[in-house]
């Protein structure tokens, strides 16, 4: 289907790559065909792993955001003063409570939106006399941050 010459404008979007755990050397084999034999655009995001940087190395068209690592990370630094100053505004944080909060986003956000987003979600929920106690029990990254809200 992705090689009839009729079809026009098909984008393949693949999120969050390094996540997959089974058959990953096939879905990157089937993205560097489909983006070379094909008409079809693929979207790929993921973490440059090296098996993951190894096979899509070749693709024509690639735009790292680890060349813009920067920019990624003062753009998760401004997204963490917005969120803080929202909890300012609901909790009533003092300043030493919203201080310790912003540093310890920024410690451990990992350059990650999504962290940030879950880890104030839950700061939100939590009494602001306990915030401080509360967000120094999320550890960094979003397997073990996932695997605490499971629990």
């Amino acid at each position: 289907m992705l090689r009839d010459p009729k079809l026009q404008g098909i984008c393949l979007v693949i999120d969050a790559l390094d996540e997959c755990i089974g058959g990953l050397p096939q879905l990157l084999e089937l993205i560097v065909e489909t983006s070379q034999a094909t008409c079809a655009k693929c979207l790929v995001s993921s973490r440059n792993w090296p098996q993951i940087e190894e096979e899509l190395s070749n693709v024509a068209h690639r735009l790292s955001l680890e060349v813009n690592a920067k920019s990624v990370a003062a753009a998760v630094d401004s997204y963490i003063l917005h969120k803080v100053s929202q909890l300012i505004q609901r909790k009533s944080y003092r300043d030493n409570t919203a201080d310790e909060v912003r540093q310890y986003l920024s410690s451990n956000a990992d350059s990650t939106f999504l962290w940030v987003a879950l880890v104030c979600q839950e700061l939100a929920k939590t009494r602001q006399g306990n915030a401080l106690q509360k967000i120094k029990s999320f550890l960094s990254g979003l397997d073990s941050l996932y695997r605490q809200m499971i629990q």
